[in-house]
C-alpha cells in the first residue's frame, strides 16, 4: 500500500461546509468550478437518469507517451456509507482506461486514489451531492509527478431518496446520475495535467490564459515547475488574476525560476495584498536572491507595519526556513 500522507477519517457529516472541509473543497465547488448540477425540473423529467458525462477521449497513437495506470483505490470517507466501492469502481475505471488504455501492472503505471462522499443538503433548495477528490501518482522515465484533483456534482434531491440514501432507487440514481458526471470532470482534469508536462511552452502559455481558473493555476504550476523561463512574462500578467490562488502560484513560479526582472512588480503586486500573497512575494524575493531583492527583504524586516512580515523578512534573510 502506497502512504499517501493523508489521514482518512470516517465521520458523519453535519453540514454542507464538513462535507466539502473533508475533500479538501472550497464552498463553491458545491455548484461552481469543477462540479455539474441538475435543476428539480431536469430530475423530474427524467434527465438525470441518462446524464451526458463530460466525454473521455479514446485513446490515441500520439498519445502513447502519456499517463498510464496501473490501480485504483477507492475510499469513502461518508458516513454511513451509501454507494459501494465496486460501484464507484465500475464506473471510474472505464472511464479511465478509455482515455488512458487498459490498467496493466508495470513500473511506469500509475495509481489513483479516489475518496469520496455522498451528502443531502438541506435547508432551502434540497440537493444531493457528489464530492470526489482523487490523488494520483505517475511515473515517467525517473520522475515521479503527484496531484490532486476534485470532481463534484449535484442534483436536486429525487424522490427515490425520501426514505434515505441508502434506499436502492436513491443508490441507483448517484450511480447513474452523479457519478459519471462528477468522476468525467477528474478524468478530463488528470488528463489535462498528463498534458501539461509534456507540452510546448506555446501551449503552456494559452492554457495560462485559459478562462477556467483551475486551468490557469495549474499552468502556471506547471511553468515553475518545468523551469520555463522563457513564460516569465506570461506568469508576471498572471500576478493580476482575479483568483489569489492562481496569484499566489505566479508569485512561486517566478521565485523559482530566479527572475530577477520580476522583483519590481512582486512588490508592486504585495502592496495592499491579503497576507497570503504578501508571504508567497516574501518567499519568492528570497528564492531569487539578487541585492535588489534582499533590500527589499531588508526593508520590509526594519518598516512593514505588520510584525509577522517584519520577522519572516528577517528570518529570510539569516537563512531560517
Amino acid at each position: 500500500m502506497l502512504d499517501w500522507g493523508f489521514n482518512i477519517k470516517r465521520v458523519r457529516i453535519g453540514s454542507c461546509a464538513a462535507a466539502l472541509a473533508l475533500l479538501g473543497m472550497g464552498l463553491g465547488s458545491c455548484s461552481k468550478e469543477g462540479s455539474s448540477t441538475l435543476s428539480t425540473e431536469q430530475v423530474k423529467q427524467g434527465q438525470a437518469a441518462s446524464p451526458e458525462a463530460p466525454p473521455a477521449e479514446e485513446l490515441s497513437p500520439e498519445d502513447a507517451t502519456g499517463c498510464r495506470f496501473s490501480s485504483l483505490e477507492i475510499v469513502d470517507v461518508s458516513s454511513p456509507a451509501v454507494v459501494g466501492g465496486d460501484s464507484v469502481r465500475s464506473v471510474l475505471q472505464p472511464l479511465l482506461e478509455k482515455r488512458f488504455g487498459p490498467f496493466e501492472a508495470s513500473p511506469q503505471g500509475g495509481t489513483v486514489r479516489l475518496e469520496y462522499l455522498v451528502y443531502r443538503r438541506e435547508g432551502g433548495e434540497d440537493v444531493l451531492f457528489l464530492g470526489s477528490r482523487a490523488m494520483v501518482r505517475t511515473e515517467w522515465g525517473e520522475v515521479g509527478l503527484a496531484w490532486e484533483v476534485l470532481g463534484s456534482a449535484e442534483a436536486a434531491t429525487p424522490e427515490s431518496c425520501a426514505k434515505g440514501l441508502e434506499a436502492p432507487g436513491c443508490v441507483r440514481f448517484i450511480e447513474e446520475s452523479l457519478m459519471p458526471r462528477a468522476f468525467g470532470v477528474v478524468v478530463q482534469r488528470v488528463d489535462l495535467l498528463c498534458k501539461l508536462e509534456r507540452e510546448p511552452a506555446d501551449k503552456i502559455a494559452l492554457a495560462l490564459a485559459d478562462e477556467d481558473s483551475w486551468v490557469r493555476l495549474q499552468a502556471v504550476k506547471v511553468a515553475g515547475e518545468r523551469g520555463l523561463k522563457q513564460l516569465s512574462g506570461k506568469l508576471v500578467a498572471a500576478l493580476q488574476d482575479s483568483d489569489d490562488m492562481v496569484v499566489v502560484a505566479a508569485i512561486a513560479a517566478l521565485g523559482r525560476l530566479g527572475d530577477a526582472s520580476a522583483v519590481e512588480a512582486l512588490v508592486a503586486r504585495a502592496t495592499k495584498a491579503s497576507m497570503p500573497v504578501i508571504i508567497a512575494v516574501t518567499n519568492s524575493l528570497a528564492d531569487i536572491g539578487t541585492t535588489q531583492a534582499r533590500a527589499y527583504l531588508e526593508e520590509w524586516s526594519r518598516n512593514h507595519p505588520s510584525e509577522e512580515i517584519r520577522e519572516r523578512c528577517s528570518a529570510l534573510l539569516s537563512g531560517a526556513p
